[in-house]
């Protein structure tokens, strides 16, 4: 207190002095500690209620409340800065998470496209494979068809000139004709029946497990999250 009805803060400005709250006409003086109330010289002298009360001088109270402040005050800047730090490094820890992250999608990517690939290229593979030995049956059904379809045709010629030609043909020609019927008879014709070449696979492949473990899965440490701190 620097004069009478007058409070210095801590820059010294004067700051008029409040009034007590029971005794409207008199100013503040003290603090009871008992009671955590300000009062006045009249709430300690005669019958007033503060009389047997611990209380403190207003001038000492101000200085000891002000001595916490500054020492809050100092501690709540030391603390200031210690968040700050921490915030840095979260911040830090995340972008460092984030790229983690970040590089494991892209080997999630650079994974599938080369399974993708690697499909492709078996795909190529069995295609080429069905596809040599349907080459391989067509050659041998064109052969039969061929060679069959010539014999067919010159037996019906020759079936066709003995009809024609029957009653006017010699008896070396009946028997070159007769020679000729006898061995397209006794030659019988077995068809080419072949077995197409079957695409098989094993079901076990298709199931998710399988396939989780060809493409890969996510190493996962569940996160401690801890309690949000209130400053």
């Amino acid at each position: 207190m620097s004069q009478k009805g007058c409070l210095s803060d801590v820059h010294g400005t004067c700051n008029p002095e409040p009034m007590c709250v029971y005794h409207k006409s008199e100013y503040i003086r003290f603090y009871c500690e008992e009671c955590r109330v300000f009062i006045c010289d009249d709430c300690i002298s005669g019958n007033g209620k503060h009389r047997r009360c611990f209380k403190t001088k207003l001038s000492d109270y101000g200085n000891r409340t002000r001595r916490l402040l500054r020492e809050r005050t100092k501690r709540a800047e030391d603390k200031l800065s210690k968040l700050s730090s921490e915030l840095d490094l979260t911040m830090q820890v995340q972008k460092r998470f984030n790229e983690a992250v970040d590089e494991s999608i892209n080997s999630v990517v650079f994974r599938r496209e080369i399974i993708r690939q690697k499909f492709d290229d078996l795909q190529k593979q069995l295609i080429t494979k069905l596809d040599g030995l349907r080459n391989q049956a067509n050659t041998q059904y064109e052969e039969f068809i061929k060679l069959h379809t010539n014999k067919y045709c010159k037996m019906k010629e020759i079936t066709e000139t003995i009809r024609t030609t029957e009653t006017d043909m010699t008896e070396d020609n009946m028997m070159i004709y007769t020679s000729k019927l006898n061995t397209f008879i006794d030659t019988s014709e077995v068809v080419p029946k072949l077995e197409p070449p079957s695409y098989v696979t094993d079901d076990k492949y298709f199931s998710s497990k399988y396939l989780q473990q060809l493409f890969g899965d996510i190493e996962f440490v569940e996160f401690n999250y801890l309690p949000i701190a209130t400053y």
